[in-house]
């Protein structure tokens, strides 16, 4: 994982790197899809081992490994936020304001756009099921 955060740090470093954010957008699904299905296959052997009796049933090494994963990737999305600065009201965010699509490729606007409307439609969800 250093070595993706290096490229990530390396890139958003770039005067173009606005060009660059569906890429690294992407990038940043797919590595948390990752770090989610191996903290599931930690949890898994743990509880394997739990059950055959190989390590002892208060042992913490698989909770430090997903301690770990988790922090690494914070450490990833504070550098993607950051980069962007997605959480200030002039920061690059193409999926909230389509005004910033404009510098992205075909592709990316329509990446940026799906991602909008899916975000939308969890939020309706949300409050759907809230009242």
């Amino acid at each position: 994982m250093n070595g993706v955060l290096n490229l990530i740090q390396d890139t958003l470093r770039r005067a173009d790197r606005n060009s660059l954010w569906a890429a690294l957008f992407a990038s940043m699904v797919v590595l948390a899809m990752i770090t989610e299905a191996q903290e599931q296959t930690v949890r898994c052997k743990e509880k394997t081992d739990k059950g055959e009796g190989s390590i002892a049933q208060d042992d913490k090494t698989a909770d430090d490994a997903i301690n770990l994963m988790d922090e690494r990737f914070e450490l990833l999305k504070i550098l993607f936020h950051q980069g962007y600065r997605t959480l200030l009201p002039k920061g690059f965010n193409p999926l909230q304001k389509p005004q910033d699509r404009a510098c992205l490729d075909e592709a990316s606007q329509s990446l940026a756009a799906k991602g909008s409307a899916i975000v939308e439609n969890h939020y309706d969800e949300d409050d759907v099921k809230s009242t």
